[in-house]
């Protein structure tokens, strides 16, 4: 049981850190997106827009702007949180139905031994009839 608890401690502070690490390059490629349509977008002349100066030299050595750039980490942090989650959730519906084949299986055992299970208790119902308004 204990190993059980220290594997799925583990899984989940693998999941924590992904989750965070994805978390901080989707916020670097927002911010490089919001700095790229401030630089766009500054009402400034262009040879004081050092914002639009950098956005040049990076669109200059790498192909893309701080707009591309951002896009693209932002894609790649979502992508990322995408891919853990998927695989958590099928682990987590996995244990689930184990679970749930568990309880099926020790309840249908309890039933051929004849021990009272909730789902085999008989209740004892007294029923009156209902009679109609003469109204209606």
């Amino acid at each position: 049981m204990n190993e059980l608890k220290a594997k799925r401690n583990k899984s989940n502070i693998f999941e924590i850190i992904v989750y965070v690490l994805a978390g901080l390059i989707a916020l670097w490629g927002l911010t490089y997106l919001v700095l790229g349509l401030i630089a766009e977008n500054l009402n400034v002349l262009s040879s004081k827009n050092e914002l639009l100066k950098a956005s040049n030299t990076i669109k200059r050595l790498f192909g893309l702007d701080f707009v591309g750039w951002g896009m693209i980490l932002l894609g790649i942090g979502a992508l990322l949180a995408i891919i853990v989650l998927a695989a958590n959730a099928k682990k987590s519906d996995r244990a689930f139905d184990r679970e749930a084949r568990r309880a099926a299986r020790r309840n249908r055992l309890q039933t051929e031994l004849g021990a009272p299970t909730a789902a085999n208790e008989v209740i004892d119902v007294e029923v009156a009839p209902v009679e109609k308004p003469e109204n209606e």
